[in-house]
């Protein structure tokens, strides 16, 4: 086992925790893009507005599913 120790200066654990409190709001708006780009387009898969649905979609799932 190593003795070493973390650390972090006081700027990034107030970034981190800026983040960490913005972030339920951050999902939900990212969610709500998600269905915006999906409903914008045909063709998901081949538009620029489907790759940033597909994007989204693939951050939200990290976000949310625990062995994502």
């Amino acid at each position: 086992a190593s003795n070493s120790r973390l650390s972090f200066s006081n700027e990034e654990c107030l970034a981190n925790a800026r983040l960490m409190a913005a972030a339920p709001e951050m999902l939900v708006v990212l969610a709500e893009i998600q269905g915006e780009c999906e409903s914008m387009v045909d063709g998901l898969e081949e538009a620029t507005l489907g790759v940033i649905a597909m994007k989204a979609r693939k951050a939200i799932a990290k976000a949310t599913e625990a062995n994502a």
